[in-house]
């Protein structure tokens, strides 16, 4: 028997506690009516017009409370945040909070209670392993967020870092230098452009330790092996897209810089070359081509490199390739 008080939205009339009407089908493809309600205690999507059963067994993911404020969902939620690894316990731990809820401050005499409870267990955090765990994981969330890593990077540098602090596998000079060289492990295992020089000041290390201990790590695990999306992605064009983005270069001339590294590319121009520098000519040479007002100055800054190698690619791009033809 159908509902007789379903909540429409729409052209849809859908059960209350349906969290995601993507899932289901627009129209009916027995008679075309939209109007489609989707049974909760059945799990069948049906047409209310023609009575056809579309879909069936769905489960229905939303949670089986109500609420109506956000301090009523914090109180009826069950569900803490899922497992990470880049915390030290993986977020089982339950965290004491400095600053206590209003509600709790009003009715406690001692509103310095929070704070000296969360002081203590800051202080007892368990064996050696775990306060080096807290340590090292903490710099490492602070520098991703920094560099702008995203999480998955991130994780996987903390498992990388697990793995050789656990099996002692790697001398540690420092916490810093091994944290930066996990980081930069990761990035170009996902094929995520930054630089070595870049990860180091992050960190506020030197480039030096840090390429010390990249280079142990990986005599350790063995090179970066590449589990990005598309891993024939060369990292001179995710360079470009990232120099391009800082810069704040227009899809017009990012378009022809596309265009002209392709070429370059294809003339092997980048053998024995850095990226950066390659890159630092293309967006130079589409930069005077679409008339945007860039110095060499400015993109030899935001590439790192100077501006004599600058000017040394840009005369081998102009010598190698008719510009004209690209634009």
């Amino acid at each position: 028997m159908l509902p007789q008080k379903p909540h429409r939205r729409g052209a849809f009339v859908v059960e209350r506690g349906v969290s995601n009407l993507s899932a289901f089908p627009n129209a009916c493809p027995a008679c075309g009516s939209h109007f489609i309600y989707f049974d909760v205690e059945r799990g069948e999507v049906i047409c209310r017009s023609c009575g056809a059963v579309l879909e069936q067994r769905n489960l229905d993911l939303s949670p089986e409370w109500r609420a109506f404020t956000q301090e009523e969902k914090e109180e009826m939620d069950r569900s803490g945040a899922p497992l990470s690894d880049l915390f030290y316990d993986r977020g089982l731990t339950t965290k004491i909070s400095y600053s206590p809820k209003k509600g709790d401050l009003e009715q406690d005499p001692d509103p310095t209670l929070n704070q000296r409870l969360a002081a203590w267990q800051d202080r007892s955090a368990g064996s050696s392993e775990q306060r080096h765990l807290k340590r090292a994981l903490t710099l490492m969330r602070r520098t991703g967020l920094s560099l702008g890593v995203p999480k998955p990077i991130l994780e996987y540098a903390s498992r990388l870092y697990r793995r050789v602090y656990t099996e002692k596998s790697l001398k540690m000079r420092n916490v810093e230098s091994t944290v930066a060289a996990a980081i930069y492990f990761s990035c170009k295992s996902f094929n995520f452009s930054r630089s070595l020089d870049e990860v180091a000041q992050a960190v506020n290390v030197s480039k030096k330790a840090t390429g010390r201990a990249y280079r142990n790590l990986v005599w350790v695990v063995g090179p970066p092996r590449h589990k990005a999306v598309n891993p024939q992605e060369k990292e001179t064009k995710l360079c470009l897209l990232r120099i391009a983005e800082v810069m704040g270069i227009t899809d017009a001339s990012l378009a022809v810089a596309l265009r002209i590294l392709d070429v370059a590319e294809s003339l092997k121009l980048d053998r024995g070359r850095l990226p950066k520098s390659l890159v630092a000519a293309v967006l130079y040479v589409s930069s005077v081509l679409t008339n945007q007002t860039k110095t060499q100055r400015e993109i030899a800054s935001a590439s790192g490199i100077t501006e004599v190698t600058l000017r040394n690619r840009y005369k081998e791009l102009i010598e190698k390739i008719d510009i004209r033809l690209l634009v």
